[in-house]
């Protein structure tokens, strides 16, 4: 599902691994606070993490599908493999690559320092901690981001899941900004 609003983000691996950004950041998606993108190169990496964790090919497999599924737009083909960005580890060379073609603001990784800001703002692109990014969108649009929360929260079941016990969850994942967010929401 698309929002339908003009905030757009790449998500590098790295900001879909950690599972409680990664439900946090796809319940936003789901009710249209952002439009995620990712590629088959960061959908690689993140199947390369799940088959390491869980060996059963069935766990990681499901995950990857289920992934594609949800959110079939957000797989987006690279047009242009360019080999001109500069990009300090030119293996996020397609992160960026990926920002560009989809006309995307935020790159959303936990490595920063591999998307200096000399490069991207030129291009009219920011690199933010996937927690920055959260917070900064509760505070946009606390309403919507109200129901993402309270639906990601229904929806856990194993173990079930409270507003405290959410809480405490940010805050032993060390989401502070996420946390301090939150807490405005209730």
């Amino acid at each position: 599902m698309h929002s339908k609003n003009n905030i757009k983000a790449v998500l590098d691996t790295n900001a879909i691994h950690p599972i409680l950004i990664r439900d946090i950041l796809f319940w936003m998606m789901h009710h249209e606070i952002f439009t995620g993108y990712w590629s088959d190169e960061i959908l690689g990496e993140w199947r390369a993490l799940l088959q390491k964790i869980y060996p059963s090919e069935n766990i990681a497999h499901n995950r990857f599908e289920q992934i594609k599924q949800v959110f079939p737009e957000s797989l987006v083909p690279l047009k242009n493999k360019t080999t001109q960005l500069n990009l300090p580890d030119e293996n996020d060379n397609h992160i960026l690559q990926l920002a560009i073609e989809t006309e995307s603001l935020w790159i959303l990784t936990f490595n920063l320092k591999d998307f200096p800001d000399n490069i991207l703002i030129p291009l009219g692109i920011k690199a933010a901690n996937p927690a920055d990014f959260i917070s900064q969108m509760i505070r946009l649009n606390p309403i919507k981001t109200r129901a993402a929360f309270k639906d990601l929260i229904q929806i856990k079941r194993n173990p079930p899941l409270t507003n405290e016990h959410f809480m405490l969850r940010l805050q032993n994942n060390n989401l502070m900004k996420t946390f301090e967010a939150f807490q405005t929401l209730l």
